[in-house]
C-alpha cells in the first residue's frame, strides 16, 4: 500500500499528466495564428519591432505581448507550461488559504490537494469557451497566467517574504517576476493593489518608519502596483485601442453611458451569464455557502435563507431546460441592463430576484463575521466585490458595444479572473468547514 505522501505526489502526477493529455487536444486559433506569425519580429531592433508596435498601438500588456508571440510560434512549450501552471493553481490553494498549512498533518494536506484539484477541473470546464474565445494561448497568457501568478505571488509573501523565513535570491526573484506578470494586465493590478491594501492595513498600521524598514520587499510590491496602474492609464496603445474601438463599435452611444449605466451593464451581465450559462463555479460556491452557514450556525432557518441562490439557481436551471426559454431570458438583458432598460414585467421581477440575492450575500457575509470572526467575514466579502469588479471593467471599455448597442454578455474572457476570485472564496468556505466543523476521512 501507498503511503500518504505518496498518495499526494501520485495524485498531483497523475493531474499533471491528465493536464498534458487535454493540453495535447487544444487547438491552435483564432489570434494565437496571428501572433505566431510576427514571434521573429519581437527582437527586432528597429522600428518594426513588434513588441514596440503593440505597446504604442493598442495594448499596456507589455510582458504578456512579449511571450506571447514566443509561445504562439512554440505550442508545444506553452502546453507545459500552462499544464503546470494549473497544476500549480491547485497545490497553491490551499497553501495560500490555510493559514498554518504547513502544520497540517499529512492526511488533511492530502485531502485539500484533491479538493484543489476538484476546484480547478470546475474552473477549467467552466471556462472553456472563453478560454477558447482568442485561442487558447492567447487568453490563458492575458488572463489565466496572470491570476495564476498572483496567487503564486501572494504564496510567496504569505510564506517566505513576511515572515522573512528562508528568504532566498531566488524567492525575491520569483516574487517580483509573479508580480510583474499579473499586474500586467490592467485588472489585476487593481485587484493585487486592493489586496495589498489588506495587508498595509495588517503590517503597516499605525505606519511608522521601522516596520517600513522592516518590510521594504512589500513597499518596493506595493510601489511596484502603482507604476503599473499609472501605465497602464497613459500608455499611449491603451488610449489608440480605446479610440480605434469607440469608432468602430458606436461611440456616440458609449459615450451617452453614464457611470450608473456602466455599474448596470456590469452587474446585469453577472446575472445574464449566470442565468444563461451552466456556471458551475459560481454553482458550487453558492452551495457551499449554504453548508458552510448551517455548520457553523447550527440554524436551519440562517441557512436555508443562506442557500436560497443556490437553490433558485437549481430550479432555474432545471426550468430552462425543460422549457427550453433562454431566447426570451437573453432578450431581457440585451439592450443595456436591467435597470436602464425599458421595465417590464419579467425584467423587475429579476430586478427584485437579483436584489434579493445581493442582500442574501451580503447577510451571509454578516453571519460569517458574526460566528466565525469579523476578519474572515470581511475576507469573504472583499473577494466578493473584487469579483464584481473583475467582471465590471466589461461596461467600462467600448468593446462592450461591439453589436452596435450595450452587450452585456460581451467580452467573456474577463469571465475568467471573476471564476478564480469565485474559486478562491469556495476554497476558502471548503478548508475552514474541513479544519474547524467536520471530522475528515483517512486516507492512511
Amino acid at each position: 500500500m501507498f503511503k500518504i505522501k505518496e498518495k499526494y505526489w501520485l495524485l498531483t502526477l497523475l493531474f499533471l499528466v491528465g493536464l498534458m493529455i487535454f493540453h495535447y487536444f487544444l487547438p491552435i486559433i483564432q489570434d494565437d495564428i496571428y501572433f505566431a506569425k510576427h514571434a521573429s519580429e519581437i527582437f527586432l531592433l528597429n522600428g518594426n519591432n513588434f513588441l514596440l508596435y503593440r505597446v504604442t498601438h493598442w495594448t499596456s500588456r507589455i510582458i504578456t505581448e512579449f511571450f506571447l508571440p514566443l509561445l504562439a510560434k512554440n505550442p508545444n512549450i506553452w502546453k507545459v507550461i500552462d499544464s503546470l501552471l494549473f497544476l500549480l493553481f491547485a497545490i497553491l490553494l490551499p497553501k495560500v488559504v490555510i493559514k498554518d498549512y504547513d502544520e497540517l498533518n499529512d492526511n488533511k494536506k492530502f485531502i485539500y490537494t484533491l479538493i484543489g484539484i476538484i476546484l480547478v477541473i470546475i474552473f477549467i470546464y467552466t471556462n472553456y469557451y472563453a478560454l477558447m474565445s482568442a485561442g487558447f494561448i492567447s487568453t490563458t497568457l492575458n488572463y489565466t497566467w496572470p491570476f495564476i501568478f498572483g496567487l503564486i505571488h501572494f504564496y510567496l509573501v504569505k510564506n517566505f517574504i513576511l515572515h522573512k523565513k528562508n528568504v532566498s535570491i531566488f524567492i525575491y526573484i520569483a516574487s517580483i517576476f509573479s508580480l510583474l506578470f499579473a499586474i500586467n494586465v490592467e485588472i489585476m493590478a487593481v485587484i493585487m493593489f486592493g489586496a495589498y491594501l489588506l495587508i498595509l492595513k495588517k503590517y503597516f498600521y499605525p505606519p511608522s518608519l521601522k516596520k517600513i524598514k522592516e518590510n521594504k520587499a512589500i513597499v518596493i510590491f506595493v510601489i511596484l502596483t502603482l507604476i503599473f496602474i499609472i501605465f497602464h492609464l497613459i500608455n499611449p496603445g491603451n488610449q489608440e485601442r480605446f479610440a480605434v474601438e469607440l469608432a468602430a463599435y458606436g461611440g456616440d452611444l458609449f459615450n451617452s453611458l453614464s457611470l450608473f449605466n456602466k455599474i448596470d451593464i456590469a452587474s446585469t451581465s453577472i446575472l445574464c451569464m449566470t442565468l444563461l450559462n451552466v456556471e458551475l463555479v459560481l454553482y458550487t460556491f453558492l452551495g457551499i455557502l449554504g453548508i458552510y452557514s448551517y455548520y457553523l450556525t447550527k440554524n436551519k432557518f440562517k441557512s436555508l435563507i443562506i442557500s436560497f441562490p443556490f437553490i433558485f439557481y437549481t430550479i432555474f436551471l432545471i426550468i430552462s431546460s425543460i422549457f427550453n426559454i433562454h431566447g426570451e431570458i437573453f432578450s431581457i438583458f440585451t439592450p443595456a441592463g436591467l435597470l436602464s432598460s425599458t421595465i417590464t414585467k419579467m425584467s423587475l421581477l429579476f430586478i427584485i430576484f437579483y436584489a434579493i440575492i445581493i442582500s442574501i450575500l451580503i447577510y451571509a457575509c454578516i453571519i460569517i463575521a458574526q460566528n466565525k470572526s469579523k476578519k474572515f467575514g470581511f475576507l469573504i466579502f472583499f473577494l466578493l466585490f473584487l469579483s464584481f469588479l473583475s467582471q465590471s471593467t466589461i461596461s467600462f471599455t467600448p468593446s462592450v458595444m461591439i453589436t452596435g448597442y450595450p452587450f452585456v454578455d460581451a467580452l467573456g474572457r474577463w469571465w475568467i479572473i471573476f471564476n478564480g476570485i469565485i474559486t478562491i472564496l469556495s476554497a476558502l468556505l471548503i478548508f475552514d468547514l474541513l479544519d474547524n466543523l467536520i471530522e475528515l476521512p483517512r486516507f492512511e
